[in-house]
């Protein structure tokens, strides 16, 4: 609940700002660098407080080790071995 509060206050903080600036474009230019280097400083720190969890990837299990289950289906592509062998039946 208090975090929807504190997204709507941002919202409406963003628009005041946006509303200003259009009045007055020559504020724009001390105004920017003061915002830009807040959101800069949280960026690094929600950043710099998260490194643990970006570096461990997800285990990728490889498609010629995992088994399926029931029987094969007949819409699968057939391996080379597979056709090989079937030709052979044929050429005897």
């Amino acid at each position: 609940m208090q975090n929807e509060e504190y997204q709507l206050k941002l919202t409406r903080l963003l628009y005041k700002i946006q509303h200003f600036i259009k009045n007055n474009p020559e504020a724009s230019i001390n105004l920017y660098p003061c915002i830009n280097n807040v959101y800069n400083k949280e960026v690094l720190d929600y950043q710099a407080e998260k490194p643990s969890s970006s570096s461990r990837q997800p285990e990728i299990k490889n498609p010629l080790v995992t088994k399926t289950r029931g029987r094969p289906s007949q819409k699968r592509m057939k391996s080379s071995l597979e056709k090989e062998k079937k030709k052979s039946l044929r050429t005897e």
